[in-house]
């Protein structure tokens, strides 16, 4: 029998091809307060994910059953002036030779005056085709 979600409390889907992981989080989230949703395979986490909406999803990085290509990457977090960090992102597997910088702000006034240093390279902050979601696509 399914479980009814309190519209008071905060939903979290859990996603992980190995049940007793599942289990365990689902456990200390509910006595936590959470409404809790789970998944045990990518395809039902996506579709769940879609259709319900939830506040935060907690998923093992290697599921079975979805679509799209693996990306494969290893992120380095580097301190920049004014206490900004760029997370720079070296990508791996059919990716490769791919490396993304990333900045994030607090406000567009900040983004907009940022100048970045020499090494970052091209700009491709509106391009969609960089998105993991379109590199997991293509």
């Amino acid at each position: 029998m399914k479980e009814e979600l309190d519209p008071n409390k905060k939903t979290i889907l859990v996603i992980d091809d190995e049940k007793p992981i599942i289990d365990i989080l689902v456990y200390n989230l509910k006595k936590e307060g959470y409404n809790t949703l789970e998944a045990t395979d990518g395809e039902m986490g996506l579709d769940m994910a879609v259709k319900l909406r939830p506040n935060l999803i907690l998923l093992d990085v290697m599921l079975p059953k979805i679509d799209g290509r693996l990306i494969e990457k290893s992120r380095y977090l580097i301190p920049l002036d004014g206490k900004l960090t760029a997370e720079l992102d070296i990508f791996e597997g059919d990716l490769a030779p791919l490396i993304i910088v990333e900045v994030e702000f607090d406000s567009l006034d900040a983004a907009n005056s940022f100048i970045p240093p020499e090494w970052f390279g091209e700009d491709v902050t509106e391009s969609r085709k960089y998105h993991n979601s379109n590199l997991a696509l293509s």
